[in-house]
């Protein structure tokens, strides 16, 4: 099961005009039983837990919001019956801006910003044993995104 519990708080009162800030986390918890081994192990693809702290802001004199996110921990874990695959990073960033001009025309900037993770391969000679053929780990620094968007409505 998951849970999530968001707060946010306006700024205003800081001097900080149509600011906001935010902080929300969803935990999980799961148990599969593994058809390879007829052991407990969590679900493939479910991040224990995923938090993200938000600073943003509206200036609506200007026709323009900003975000900016921050997630401290990520990652998750893969299961199939020859191979488990884990990765794990930290202090990913998110941030954009958007200008409206008019109500129906939009240019947004975004950027990602990945900090470098960790990948560990455990490769299986017999699924069911779980006799370990070889492990490959690795560092990655993964790619900084970055995009520009024109949305035209009609």
């Amino acid at each position: 099961m998951s849970e999530t519990a968001p707060s946010a708080a306006p700024l205003d009162r800081f001097g900080f005009s149509g600011g906001r800030i935010s902080a929300v986390n969803t935990w999980n918890s799961s148990k599969v039983t593994d058809p390879a081994t007829g052991k407990t192990r969590p679900i493939s693809e479910l991040r224990r837990s995923n938090a993200t702290i938000a600073l943003s802001q509206d200036i609506k004199s200007w026709n323009l919001q900003w975000n900016f996110a921050w997630s401290p921990l990520i990652g998750e874990t893969n299961y199939d019956p020859n191979l488990r695959f884990s990765w794990r990073g930290h202090d990913y960033i998110e941030a954009w801006v958007e200008y409206k001009p008019t109500p129906t025309l939009s240019l947004r900037a975004h950027v990602n910003i990945w900090d470098d993770f960790h990948q560990t391969r455990i490769a299986y000679a017999d699924p069911r044993t779980q006799a370990i053929n070889y492990i490959e780990t690795r560092n990655v620094d993964p790619r900084t995104y970055y995009s520009l968007r024109l949305r035209k409505t009609f």
